[in-house]
Formats: C-alpha cells, sequence, structure tokens
C-alpha cells in the first residue's frame, strides 16, 4: 500500500465542510430556507443516506469521527468525507443486526412484542446491563431506539432521551461491544 508507519498518503478534497455550508450557501447567494436551498439539503442527505448505506453495509466499514468539519460537500451536492483516522469494521453477521435493528426501530409501535423485538436485536450485539433494572427489556428497547429511533420516539419503561439524565438507558450499560 501507500500508507505505512511513516508514511501518510493524502489527497485534497475541494469542497465546503458541512460546519461552513451556510456562510458558504449565502456567499453563492443561496438562502437554506429557500427552495434552492431546500433543494440542495435534500441532495446532500441523500448523498450521506447512500454514502452511509454504502459504507455500513456493503462495505462494512464505519467511519468513527463523522462530525461537521469530517463531512465535507463537494459541487452538485455530493459528499465526501475525511479522516478516516478512526474507524471500525462490521462482519457481515454484525451488519445483519445493526439491518435488523434499525427496522425494528422504524416499526416501533411501543407495543411489548417491540420491546422485546428490540431488547433482543441489543442483547444479540453483545450489550450487558447491570443489575437491577425493572424492567430489562425497556431498558435495551431504550438503547435501541437511541442508537436507531426516530428523534420523537417516547422510551419505553419511563427512560429518557437525555444521555445524561439519571433515566437515561445509557447509565445502565455494563458492557457494549467496541466494534459498536
Amino acid at each position: 500500500g501507500m500508507a505505512t508507519r511513516k508514511v501518510l498518503v493524502m489527497d485534497f478534497v475541494k469542497g465546503t465542510p458541512l460546519s461552513k455550508l451556510e456562510k458558504r450557501a449565502k456567499e453563492l447567494g443561496i438562502e437554506l430556507e429557500s427552495t434552492a436551498g431546500k433543494m440542495l439539503g435534500r441532495r446532500i442527505l441523500e448523498a450521506l443516506t447512500t454514502a452511509y448505506g454504502r459504507m455500513i453495509f456493503s462495505s462494512g466499514f464505519i467511519h468513527g469521527d463523522p462530525h461537521p468539519g469530517n463531512i465535507f460537500i463537494l459541487e452538485g451536492g455530493k459528499v465526501a468525507l475525511i479522516d478516516c483516522g478512526q474507524v471500525a469494521q462490521l462482519f457481515r453477521e454484525q451488519r445483519l443486526l445493526v439491518a435488523e435493528a434499525i427496522l425494528a426501530a422504524s416499526i416501533y409501535d411501543g407495543s411489548r412484542g417491540m420491546i422485546e423485538l428490540l431488547a433482543n436485536c441489543v442483547r444479540k450485539f453483545g450489550v450487558t446491563f447491570f443489575d437491577g433494572q425493572a424492567d430489562e427489556d425497556a431498558c435495551a428497547a431504550s438503547v435501541a431506539l437511541y442508537l436507531f429511533g426516530e428523534k420523537d420516539v417516547i422510551f419505553p419503561g419511563g427512560y429518557s432521551k437525555e444521555e445524561f439524565s439519571s433515566k437515561s438507558p445509557l447509565r445502565q450499560l455494563k458492557s457494549f461491544p467496541m466494534e459498536l
């Protein structure tokens, strides 16, 4: 390969970091709330969704540092992900588990059956919890919804989406696989 412990090969990416997109759009005369701005936003969202879908589900590769400074918007609304210094690999079985969890979270309806389905998805990843939860399935399902659910979903068992809250399901995690 072209990279070794002593040599790192890089390439220049001509684009605008997502963190500076609003300023760049204004320079080009595009208001993000306008029809053109919304079309650009949809194009970027579609490009990011496609890129992440291919990266995770086809290649089994996860970019571990996807903040707005590491996502560049190229001409035409295409995207480039830079700084792949933190990465993880998901093997086929893990990719299938991620897909199963995403699909389960997308149809979550609050029923006991869905809580159990999501809880089982999380446990298949190897996630374990501290003893003492009144309803460990609700805790596990809340972790799945935290990771893969809609932003306005209500967590079961009275758990909170706020990660630092005393009611956060994340506080109940005993172990969580490094590759995730």
